[in-house]
């Protein structure tokens, strides 16, 4: 089954993760510009990662090290219950 979450909740979903400041805010920056785009996304999947290169200016001027890490936020696994 292909379950969506939006942008919205998964800020929400983030901001209890607490990662360090500087990154969430990248993460922010980086959401904030895909959500210019569309408002949600499929779970569990590359989609995120693939809009913040497609969309997000934010991401695109990073160095390699930083959209790694930025990537590996934004496709880690979500379990939600719903």
């Amino acid at each position: 089954m292909n379950r969506y979450i939006t942008i919205e909740k998964f800020i929400d979903i983030l901001n209890e993760e607490n990662l360090p400041q500087e990154h969430h805010v990248m993460v922010l920056a980086v959401l904030a510009d895909i959500s210019l785009h569309t408002d949600r996304f499929l779970i569990n999947s590359s989609e995120l990662v693939q809009m913040a290169a497609q969309y997000s200016p934010a991401f695109q001027k990073l160095p390699a090290d930083r959209q790694a890490f930025i990537s590996s936020v934004l496709s880690m696994p979500l379990f939600l219950i719903m």
